[in-house]
């Protein structure tokens, strides 16, 4: 399989536009939906590859389009600078980021205890939402995270992966939340739909001084749509970061509330004020913004949950403990504002 990855992006690169006639000199393959990797040119220049599996490249052509208009309104520095893409190879070719890891990575190797890659985080995303009014021309409207489905049969369950029952257990639980977060959805932002730490790069130099620029990767979901979702991603996955640091350790909700939160109370705390000092057009005063947040945070734990069940077919243990504590975000938010934020006020 990875043999084949490689062959492919390598066969594709070599056909497209910018790749016919260069040779390369190394190759590295890395994980992913899309089959992708870094190629280094003989002349030293390094990019970065990423081939759509499926035909046509609708989501890369989109990322492609929204590179370029970044990079158009003055804000490249918050993206990969875009080399070209290849409709017919379907594939998108970017200058490779080096020097940078990915923060999810960071955050676990320093057990979160980093508060500037969280207020780097925060600037990068005010800085998205409050200077690119422009790309709205260019982007797709995106739609509430969870569709609403309708109500399913025995059979419907019978044909389902033997955790769904669990998952649409919770979302039962919770349709009021989601529904009442749906119906408040706005389309008043250019977002990056799906804005996680693992799709951030961070520039980790001891001698740098001031915040650690940021780069944010994997700009297919981007649209337009609700600031919230973006806010809500982040804090998500800082706390998927927290429970993996934890792990087995918080095998459970009653064990994962006896662990120590300060790390991820100051990680998700100082991007919040970050975020809210940077960018405060974005939210009227009588927004419950700290609440929200903690809900599309939520709404990110049961999507992954969801998305693994689609693909690997299980619930396994820190699944289960995912989709617990999702449902508890959507369901008390306030709970979790109280809990992880005590005496902050945004």
């Amino acid at each position: 399989m990875t043999e084949h990855a490689s062959n492919s992006l390598l066969t594709a690169f070599a056909n497209s536009r910018f790749g016919h006639g260069r040779n390369a000199l190394a190759f590295r393959l890395k994980r992913g939906r899309c089959a992708s990797g870094v190629i280094t040119l003989s002349g030293g220049q390094r990019l970065f590859l990423k081939q759509d599996p499926v035909e046509p490249s609708a989501s890369l052509e989109r990322e492609a389009t929204i590179l370029a208009a970044l990079s158009a309104c003055g804000s490249s520095r918050l993206a990969p600078r875009l080399t070209d893409f290849d409709s017919g190879q379907r594939l998108l070719i970017t200058e490779s980021v080096d020097g940078y890891v990915p923060l999810d990575r960071h955050l676990r190797r320093t057990l979160l205890a980093d508060p500037a890659a969280a207020t780097a985080a925060g600037l990068a995303l005010s800085r998205l939402h409050e200077h690119a009014p422009e790309m709205s021309g260019t982007a797709v409207r995106i739609p509430f995270p969870l569709a609403e489905s309708a109500p399913l049969t025995p059979e419907d369950f019978a044909i389902r992966p033997a955790g769904f029952a669990q998952l649409s257990a919770v979302l039962h639980q919770s349709r009021d939340a989601i529904d009442k977060l749906a119906s408040r959805w706005r389309h008043s932002h250019f977002i990056h739909g799906d804005f996680k730490a693992d799709n951030l790069l961070l520039r980790v130099e001891p001698r740098l001084k001031g915040q650690p620029p940021i780069v944010v990767v994997d700009w297919e979901m981007a649209g337009v749509g609700d600031p919230m979702w973006d806010i809500g991603s982040f804090a998500g996955s800082v706390l998927l970061a927290w429970m993996q640091v934890l792990a087995p350790a918080a095998a459970n909700a009653d064990a994962l509330a006896g662990q120590d939160a300060n790390p991820v109370r100051r990680q998700i705390g100082y991007f919040l004020l970050t975020y809210r000092h940077m960018a405060p057009k974005v939210f009227d005063a009588t927004d419950s913004f700290a609440a929200t947040a903690f809900q599309y945070a939520g709404i990110f734990m049961l999507h992954r949950v969801a998305v693994g069940l689609e693909i690997t077919g299980l619930l396994d243990p820190a699944a289960s403990l995912l989709l617990a504590f999702g449902g508890s975000l959507l369901n008390r938010p306030e709970k979790a504002v109280a809990s992880l934020l005590p005496g902050l006020t945004l």
